[in-house]
């Protein structure tokens, strides 16, 4: 039943948004944008802007590349697979991770840090710092594992493990990763992830299903827990920036806390977050005719236009009589102006017919229940 209840709302997710071209995953190095994955490709930044490869080049089935060092990766069933020429040719991963199914990827520093897991057995990291994978502590306790974290603090490794027809539960490992010790069982709840909010020093937070519902849950440096959030839908990522906290559910409804205070429907991000150094930024769309949009005071500037993608990435390839097709989206259009978000739940009356001032319950039942949308006003 979650698992039907989960595609509904992805489905749902992908109905809002109607299906247009979007950043999906954003890619930084010393501050600097270096690749996108996208829902229509791979871009790779190069002096001129970015190129582009389909997704063909692997699999015919869209994927969320992740970007590390100068390589794309991409996570399949039939094990992690690698391409250092911007996507246009694909060598599977070997070393440890050999046939593993890879489910997650992070970074951990300069390390890239994998899950993988071939159920029934047990889950397993794996890292790689430079001299190719290798596993990377004791085999997770029995179950499906989830999703990891590292505390930077202590090096504490924090798993979040699911054994069949039993509650999900949080596990952690001292930087020996040596023993794994079980913190809670989160009793009500499925499909934990972690997501990178920062609460306050060394707090950890992972957003959880309960029913068709959502919870936002902090993990002290104690490692106690603590839920600092019930919503009427799941999370699927957060970031904050400066005093602001902010998640995105799995409808694609942005929502914006201040402090410690609710989380309310925002004019904000829809698709992904990142972060620049210690600032937020967001995945944009052919809406936004822009792929990025950067957090400033009172709004959201957008940078990087669609019409800095160059070209196919790679030559003589069957993908690229696509891209005249995916051209002519983008070129008739101009830039965008900022976003403006005065950081009030509801768009200003004045101007483009918004929706004035209402009570929460109200917001909620719009943007939640209907997948309602506030259309973003023309500032001139």
């Amino acid at each position: 039943m979650h698992r039907l209840l989960i595609l509904c709302l992805f489905a749902s997710s992908a109905h809002a948004h109607g299906g247009q071209l979007a950043a999906e995953g954003l890619f930084y190095q010393n501050d600097e944008l270096v690749a996108i994955s996208a829902n229509f490709g791979l871009l790779s930044k190069t002096s001129d802007g970015f190129e582009w490869a389909c997704f063909d080049n692997l699999t015919s089935v869209p994927f969320e590349g992740f970007y590390h060092g100068d390589s794309w990766y991409a996570k399949t069933r039939a094990g992690l697979f690698e391409s250092s020429d911007k996507g246009c040719s694909w060598t599977a991963v070997g070393d440890s991770l050999a046939g593993q199914p890879v489910h997650g990827l992070r970074r951990d520093g300069e390390a890239l840090v994998v899950r993988a897991q071939r159920l029934p057995a047990v889950g397993q990291l794996h890292r790689d710092e430079g001299q190719g994978f290798v596993t990377w502590g004791a085999p997770l306790p029995q179950g499906e594992f989830l999703d990891f974290m590292v505390r930077p603090s202590d090096r504490s490794v924090f798993a979040l493990v699911q054994d069949d027809g039993e509650d999900p539960a949080l596990w952690v490992t001292d930087s020996s990763m040596t023993t794994w010790t079980l913190v809670a069982t989160l009793e009500g709840l499925s499909y934990p992830e972690f997501i990178d909010l920062r609460l306050g020093e060394d707090q950890l937070v992972f957003a959880a299903f309960r029913v068709a519902a959502g919870e936002l849950w902090a993990v002290s440096s104690g490692n106690e827990l603590r839920r600092r959030a019930q919503l009427p839908t799941p999370v699927q990522e957060g970031r904050t920036h400066e005093g602001e906290h902010w998640v995105i559910t799995l409808t694609g409804v942005p929502l914006k806390a201040i402090g410690d205070g609710p989380f309310l429907p925002a004019e904000g991000p829809e698709h992904c977050m990142a972060y620049k150094g210690e600032r937020m930024v967001a995945c944009g769309d052919i809406d936004d005719r822009h792929l990025v949009l950067e957090r400033v005071e009172g709004g959201f500037t957008p940078r990087y236009p669609f019409e800095d993608l160059q070209g196919p990435a790679c030559a003589d390839n069957e993908c690229n009589a696509r891209w005249a097709q995916l051209q002519s989206t983008w070129l008739p259009q101009n830039d965008a102006g900022p976003v403006v978000d005065a950081g009030q739940p509801v768009e200003p009356p004045a101007g483009c017919g918004c929706v004035t001032a209402a009570p929460d319950a109200m917001i909620w039942a719009l943007a939640l229940v209907f997948g309602w949308r506030r259309r973003r006003c023309s500032m001139a």
